[in-house]
């Protein structure tokens, strides 16, 4: 739509549909494909969409693998403690990880933001802020979940950090303007509110294609348990404040990025089965951190997005279940932060680990 000069219609649901009924006339009844991310990132699909459909999807799937690659190159150290007892751990690590391979089959860009946020986490060991926060705003293409994490880093004061992701963002969310103009910005902000807060029946989620229940963070567990059970705005008061505990909870903890990835993806509105891929930092942190708890969570959270797999059975998904680890990982590390121990560091088990030969 971009390319073909219909760019400010890119958030009209109908245009949508309308040219999706042309590229995919045998498909389009039962699959909708809906463009949900800022308009910037749009561009870095043109150059595929010269190219036949086939051909443009075995191409973005090779990127996808060699982002997996650059990926577990930058958590390299952070899995120091467990490569040493398996080198093909990380491989093993992937490939069991549903996440990364929904994301392969379905061509989308969650693969991106990880390698982004292993960036990030790489430059904040090196203690280079600026660049931490400017990679991490350039997955605002996915602000759901980065934005959280720079509040984060706000609350923690890391103004370098906020410095460098305001950089980012700031810059991707002009462009995005630039692409649709004024008037396409306005039918996003409308659109979102739609697949959002307006998503209250069962009607409207068959009609975008989407459902709280689908979604592996707060708002899917709380969705779930209150559905049909109170009003919708009983569950978004409930979100809200559960999401708001979190983040409190998360700024008077000692900064730690596998901390905030974790409490981003429970406060995210949208997460998915494949924005999930991130989970692997705090997955990573939690198993090498040298508690057993933790690495028990961390497996759990490793094998639960399996019943993200659902979310092809229609609205009625039950992938809400694979949030139920995160939220308990997360309450560990908080009742571990108040006897002062952090979530990020090793015990006396770990640290002995990494000098074994």
């Amino acid at each position: 739509m971009v390319r073909t000069g219909h760019a400010q219609e890119l958030y009209d649901f109908e245009a949508q549909q309308r040219f999706q009924n042309q590229l995919f006339p045998k498909t389009a009844s039962e699959i909708r494909l809906l463009i949900t991310h800022p308009a910037f990132e749009e561009l870095l699909f043109v150059p595929l969409s010269r190219l036949p459909y086939r051909a443009a999807f075995w191409i973005f799937l090779g990127m996808n693998c060699a982002l997996v690659w650059l990926s577990l190159e930058l958590l390299k150290p952070k899995l120091a403690v467990l490569t040493g007892h398996s080198r093909w751990f990380p491989l093993m690590l992937v490939a069991s990880f549903f996440p990364i391979s929904r994301t392969i089959q379905q061509g989308q860009d969650s693969i991106l933001l990880l390698t982004l946020l292993a960036g990030a986490y790489v430059m904040l060991d090196q203690e280079r802020f600026w660049w931490a926060g400017f990679l991490v705003g350039c997955g605002a293409f996915r602000y759901q979940i980065v934005v959280p994490i720079a509040l984060l880093y706000l609350l923690w004061q890391n103004w370098e950090f906020v410095r460098g992701f305001l950089t980012s963002a700031g810059i991707a969310a002009l462009v995005s303007v630039a692409v649709v103009g004024i008037k396409g910005t306005i039918m996003y902000v409308q659109y979102m509110h739609a697949i959002s807060l307006g998503m209250i029946s069962e009607t409207d989620m068959m009609r975008y294609a989407n459902s709280p229940r689908c979604m592996l963070n707060l708002r899917g567990l709380i969705s779930a348990i209150l559905w049909e059970r109170a009003p919708h705005w009983t569950s978004e008061v409930l979100i809200l404040v559960a999401s708001l505990a979190v983040i409190v909870l998360a700024a008077r903890m000692k900064p730690s990025f596998p901390l905030a990835v974790l409490a981003a993806s429970l406060v995210s509105y949208h997460f998915l089965a494949h924005d999930a891929s991130v989970w692997l930092i705090p997955i990573i942190a939690a198993s090498s951190g040298g508690w057993a708890l933790d690495a028990f969570l961390a497996v759990l959270m490793l094998v639960a997005p399996f019943s993200g797999a659902a979310i092809w059975e229609g609205i009625n998904s039950h992938a809400f279940l694979a949030a139920i680890p995160a939220v308990l990982l997360f309450a560990v590390w908080t009742m571990r932060a108040r006897t002062r121990l952090s979530p990020a560091t090793p015990s006396r088990w770990s640290r002995t680990a990494r000098r074994r030969p």
